[in-house]
């Protein structure tokens, strides 16, 4: 409080001194929650996007891309065995609506963490600069786009009733083997990427 108050009392005219002085007696609570709230939610260098879990910060642009590519390498890996597992149990005969939802909410976590990683991967790659890099990010955000449309032909035919198993279990091996094709594409493409 001492420190605000020798702050008003600096002010250079008489007039905004009796101002401030006034207001300050008037709104004294109003002013420290303020001036907390401000030194709480303001902080200097707080940065202002993060990278989504699971993916390193590297020293240099070219190590966070690195880094970011990895992680998104091993997310493409977990959705392609999450699609496989779920036609594997999808075959069963035993396999009813109650698991369709569970196995369906499981790929869809899966896979908006594989676009959340394959975003921040696109935000440092578009840091470079580099058209070649642009392109080969905008190709591969095409090809998780295929990937989003076959979980969207899966829940249509799941909300209109005409779901059965073996579409499930067809649809299941075919996002399995386009997530394969597309993580072989990320492979082949990361070292473009940084460098």
């Amino acid at each position: 409080m001492k420190l605000i108050m020798k702050v008003i009392f600096e002010f250079p005219t008489k007039r905004l001194r009796r101002l401030a002085a006034v207001l300050f007696q008037k709104c004294k609570g109003a002013v420290a929650a303020a001036v907390l709230l401000s030194f709480f939610s303001i902080t200097p260098g707080t940065p202002a996007q993060s990278p989504p879990p699971g993916v390193l910060v590297g020293t240099t642009l070219q190590a966070s891309i690195r880094n970011a590519t990895a992680a998104t390498q091993v997310q493409a890996s977990a959705v392609g065995n999450t699609a496989r597992i779920w036609g594997q149990r999808a075959n069963s005969t035993y396999y009813r609506a109650d698991n369709f939802q569970s196995d369906f909410g499981l790929m869809q976590v899966q896979f908006n963490g594989l676009r959340e990683r394959f975003n921040w991967t696109g935000q440092l790659v578009l840091q470079l600069g580099r058209p070649q890099s642009a392109n080969v990010i905008a190709e591969l955000d095409a090809g998780l786009n295929l990937i989003l449309e076959l979980l969207a032909f899966l829940e249509n035919q799941f909300a209109a009733g005409a779901l059965d198993r073996a579409a499930i279990v067809r649809t299941c091996r075919l996002l399995d083997e386009t997530t394969r094709n597309w993580e072989n594409a990320l492979k082949r493409s990361s070292s473009s990427l940084s460098f």
